[in-house]
């Protein structure tokens, strides 16, 4: 119990109620300001929480942090069940407050972030390549840009760059090309 009242009060000392209104239905957010992970994508707050000893480390010990958001679901509304996600209504990772906050799941946060537009915005649908436009795309690499082809063909870059480079199944493409277009031998009678 004196670990968890700890907890609480180190997380209040790294909030601010005075954040950003992200969508109009809401109130405020109220902003992690403490460690934050790395992640490009997907930025949440961290809580330190304890250190534990790790012999296999450089420094020996490992910390152990939490996510700044299901601390504060667990403050104010009790323990979090296995296997389920806290999710942000606000589309705001760094955001703490409770009204803001939701348990679901994974499929659940998939279908927001495609409802509120917030998905891979670059992606293309998915189509698929003829082996013809394929290998012309392997020959012609030099002329053009990925990002010329991806406009060319309506693909995704990802698909020009695993073509061009020959990845994945692209890699023999020239050579099964050839072998579908090469007549059998002709067999002795």
């Amino acid at each position: 119990m004196h670990k968890r009242k700890l907890i609480d009060e180190r997380f209040w000392t790294k909030v601010d109620k005075n954040g950003p209104r992200m969508r109009p239905e809401l109130t405020p957010c109220w902003l992690w300001t403490g460690a934050k992970t790395r992640a490009k994508k997907g930025r949440h707050g961290m809580l330190y929480s304890e250190r534990i000893e790790k012999p296999n480390t450089k420094s020996g010990y490992s910390d152990i942090t939490l996510p700044a958001h299901r601390v504060s679901w667990e403050i104010h509304y009790g323990p979090i069940p296995e296997e389920t996600q806290v999710l942000h209504k606000c589309d705001n990772g760094l955001c703490v407050n409770p009204e803001h906050l939701e348990l679901g799941n994974q499929k659940k946060n998939m279908q927001d972030c495609i409802a509120r537009g917030r998905g891979n915005k670059s992606r293309a649908p998915r189509k698929r390549v003829k082996r013809t436009d394929a290998i012309w795309m392997q020959q012609n690499k030099p002329h053009y840009t990925c990002e010329q082809l991806a406009s060319m063909f309506s693909i995704s870059l990802t698909t020009v760059d695993n073509i061009v480079n020959k990845r994945g199944s692209y890699v023999r493409l020239e050579e099964r090309a050839k072998e579908a277009i090469t007549p059998p031998s002709p067999t002795a009678v």
